[in-house]
């Protein structure tokens, strides 16, 4: 497995869940848009609908889902309504002893 600079990890980490998201045939419209302070990773269409897609990077193996506290979750909804997202998902990348593992949630509470 190739190593990344911290810098670059999280960017490839965005790549692979690009990725795994059109694999399921969810076209991807724009990638780091910037919103206000904040920034959304992944803007995509669903069907008939625009969602926001968090990514998450991590070394090593996938255990828990990465938490996502109220008050980031709070932002990621307000940069969602920024862009008329009608949802949010969480798109969470381990690369770690067992391969790259990917955990995919969606439609994340409002």
């Amino acid at each position: 497995m190739e190593t990344h600079t911290p810098g670059t990890f999280g960017q490839w980490g965005e790549l692979v869940a690009c990725w795994f998201l059109e694999g399921r045939g969810i076209q991807i419209v724009a990638t780091n848009v910037r919103v206000g302070r904040g920034e959304i990773d992944i803007v995509a269409r669903d069907g008939c609908d625009i969602v926001a897609v968090e990514v998450r990077s991590r070394r090593g193996d996938l255990g828990e889902v990465t938490a996502v506290d109220m008050s980031k979750l709070a932002q990621m909804n307000r940069n969602a309504r920024a862009v008329s997202a009608s949802r949010v998902d969480l798109v969470v990348i381990a690369a770690g002893t067992n391969g790259i593992q990917i955990q995919w949630s969606a439609a994340l509470s409002w």
